[in-house]
């Protein structure tokens, strides 16, 4: 059980709407637990709005969730209570749509110097993680080591044994990936297998998945490719089977896991596979409003088109990452459309396109 689940279990306590919703959630019936959020008696009190922004996340509704999030930290301010979840909740909700363009409200929710005074041991253990797991995406890897030392004695003081084994899943998904960034891929592999530990301690299936599509990619940065596929295989396998429950989104799971699976396809040069999984990802990133993992997926599905061999699609496709990565939040994404664009088949294809155009 994540933290999520365990905090909305504790909170909701005495409180008849609130605790069916988490609840609800508990057990995996998603759509039993929206239906009493979007309910017309729907309440203004925090811990019901925290429900309900919860519960529009794991029900895969992005934009309503930062919405619900958004009208959470409201309430919160103006009834100066529990302002650091909801802060908390609110960054969480920007990330799922677009890190890199709502990076800056990320950090300024999340700042060390604005937390609350009454924050508990695990709430501000969980602003400390995220911080740190958000510096490092966007390359800040020496704010996100600092942030992820203070996470890692925040968690050792969690008294509760199993509230700190959740802690520690959390916590290793986040430092492993630190790790990566910083070319340390021994210590990765690592701290990845601490986090399974964790993980399957606290029966968090999702958290343990996301740890395996960690380890895929380390492995696959060490070359030993092998290994790699046999760990996402085995990840897969177990996203087909296992009890699907908790505060979780389990549609951006698997769309985690169909891109990590396109992705990996495209570096074994099976660009068909690639393109297959990777509009898979895509159509779900889509339909819940992860604009920029919906943007990732668009820069690797214009490679692996141009691996194909098909000019018309691949230039097609090259356009449409064009006009999804001309914010200047995408440099990094733009810089690979870049790469792409230079590669002698792209050029090749643009010739072919040309020539068929021109007058005869």
């Amino acid at each position: 059980m994540n933290l999520d689940t365990r905090r909305v279990l504790r909170v909701s306590r005495g409180l008849p709407r609130a605790h069916k919703m988490a609840e609800c959630l508990a057990l995996g019936r998603y759509g039993d637990a929206l239906q009493i959020a979007t309910a017309p008696d729907a309440s203004t009190d925090l811990v019901d709005l925290e429900l309900t922004t919860l519960t529009l996340y794991a029900s895969a509704r992005r934009d309503a969730a930062r919405s619900a999030a958004e009208q959470l930290l409201a309430s919160a301010e103006a009834q100066a209570a529990a302002v650091g979840p909801a802060r908390r909740i609110l960054a969480e909700r920007l990330w799922d749509i677009d890190l890199r363009r709502n990076y800056e409200q990320v950090r300024r929710l999340l700042a060390p110097e604005d937390d609350p005074v009454d924050l508990d041991a695990i709430e501000h253990f969980r602003r400390r993680v995220l911080m740190g797991d958000f510096a490092q995406c966007r390359g800040q890897y020496d704010l996100a080591a600092r942030c992820l030392e203070e996470a890692a004695q925040l968690a050792a003081a969690v008294t509760d044994e199993d509230d700190r084994t959740a802690c520690l899943a959390e916590f290793e998904l986040a430092h492993c990936r630190n790790l990566q960034g910083r070319d340390e891929f021994d210590a990765a592999l690592e701290s990845i297998g601490r986090g399974l530990a964790y993980a399957e301690a606290a029966k968090d299936n999702a958290t343990w998945l996301r740890l395996m599509i960690r380890r895929t990619r380390t492995l696959f940065m060490i070359n030993d490719q092998d290994a790699g596929r046999s760990v996402l295989a085995e990840a897969v396998a177990m996203h087909d089977t296992c009890v699907k429950s908790g505060v979780t989104s389990w549609d951006s799971v698997w769309a985690e896991l169909a891109f990590a699976q396109g992705e990996l396809a495209l570096y074994g040069r099976r660009p068909v596979t690639a393109e297959r999984l990777l509009r898979e990802a895509a159509k779900i990133d889509s339909a819940t409003g992860s604009h920029e993992a919906f943007v990732e997926s668009a820069v690797l599905l214009t490679a692996s088109l141009i691996m194909q061999d098909r000019p018309t699609a691949a230039l097609d496709q090259y356009a449409r990452a064009r006009e999804l990565c001309a914010d200047q939040c995408y440099a990094d994404l733009s810089g690979d459309l870049d790469r792409l664009a230079e590669s002698r088949r792209f050029r090749k294809m643009s010739g072919m396109i040309q020539r068929e155009g021109s007058p005869s």
